[in-house]
């Protein structure tokens, strides 16, 4: 019968374990805060973001859509840069056409807030799970006006 000892680990097998440890740990902590922008809010199936978190978030996104449901009249008088123009009164028909990726993160805005979470939520009916809703184009113009991403307006506001 063999006798097993316990072999006490060297130095260099510590300093790996702890390396590879602290990688894990990170990266578990990359993937959270990676995944946070699609989580809905409590009690919604879409996530409801502050202006200054949704910049944060398109600063370093890539492949997102900003939707606009606001009348073309008030989207051609100044609107976020990227913003699509999808009133919400043609949201469900047009939607389709333009989102083709049900996962991709898609930032939603409208005249009002009440405006912004009816589109955030009929688009979430339609099966997108990566949607936003970002408040209204005014909180966008009181946030943006004066700042170094004032450039994220498509249109100069008056």
């Amino acid at each position: 019968m063999r006798s097993y000892r316990k072999r006490k680990m060297t130095s260099r097998e510590k300093i790996a374990l702890i390396t590879f440890l602290t990688s894990l740990v990170t990266g578990l902590c990359a993937v959270f805060l990676l995944t946070r922008s699609v989580r809905p809010s409590a009690g919604k199936p879409y996530e409801m973001l502050e202006v200054t978190d949704a910049r944060k978030y398109m600063s370093y996104e890539k492949n997102y859509m900003v939707i606009d449901v606001r009348e073309p009249e008030l989207y051609s008088a100044g609107h976020l840069q990227r913003a699509v123009n999808i009133p919400y009164s043609e949201l469900v028909k047009k939607a389709p056409a333009i989102l083709r990726d049900s996962n991709q993160s898609v930032y939603v805005y409208g005249s009002t807030l009440e405006e912004s979470c009816a589109a955030a939520q009929k688009l979430s009916d339609m099966g997108y799970s990566g949607v936003a809703e970002i408040g209204s184009y005014a909180d966008w113009q009181k946030d943006l006006i004066g700042t170094e991403t004032e450039s994220l307006m498509g249109a100069t506001i008056e």
